[in-house]
């Protein structure tokens, strides 16, 4: 099993250096590389630059697992590594459609609808991840790490129960918003949402930290 989760993490990180080597030949001399808050291209790049893109799950990859590796409290990581592998292929798969974005972009513009692409992608992601927060033990490399979760184990637990819902459930509204909202309230929804999950994971595990405080 850890084999199969192992191939199937470095499958996905060479996965987008694979779709930018096989279609580089058809890319045009130059790419898009960023896109407004209406969906209009606002910045290009050479078509040599899809395969820094495309580098970026291998780099995310080596991090993580070397993070994992030095990480204080390995053992918890170890003791749900195979968590911790999805996690690691789940955003390797959001790289690589991003990827799919860009290509898809540059070769036939006008095929994607960005802004619904990208916010479907990405809820996506926050829903899965939203699952798998509530099972990670204390550790210092993924999760809500705050000082009070990373001193108590049960502040842990409660504080990633918790980020664990609301990150599945904005995700929901994220997948919800892709299809419902227009380009800039898709971006907006986003915005809200991430700061929203920042803040209130924060507040309630200091809350919790107060409320079981023991003097």
């Amino acid at each position: 099993m850890r084999k199969t989760s192992k191939a199937m993490i470095w499958i996905t990180a060479v996965l987008p250096l694979i779709l930018a080597g096989l279609s580089w030949s058809r890319l045009p001399d130059t790419i898009p590389l960023h896109w407004g808050l209406h969906g209009e291209v606002n910045r290009w790049a050479g078509r040599n630059v899809i395969f820094l893109l495309a580098a970026i799950a291998l780099i995310f990859t080596i991090v993580l697992l070397f993070a994992a590796k030095i990480d204080p409290k390995a053992r918890n990581i170890n003791r749900r590594r195979n968590l911790y592998e999805g996690l690691i292929v789940l955003l390797n798969l959001m790289l690589l459609g991003m990827m799919g974005i860009t290509i898809a972009e540059a070769i036939r513009p006008g095929t994607v609808n960005v802004g619904q692409a990208v916010t479907l992608v990405v809820g996506i992601l926050f829903a899965a991840i939203g699952n798998y927060l509530p099972k990670m033990k204390q550790n210092f490399t993924i999760g809500v790490r705050t000082p009070w979760a990373l001193a108590d184990e049960a502040n842990w637990q409660y504080s990633n129960r918790f980020g664990g819902y609301m990150m599945f459930f904005a995700g929901l509204m994220m997948i919800l918003g892709a299809f419902l909202l227009d380009d800039i309230w898709r971006f907006a929804l986003i915005l809200i949402l991430v700061i929203a999950w920042v803040i209130g994971t924060f507040f309630v595990s200091y809350w919790y930290y107060r409320t079981n405080k023991t003097e």
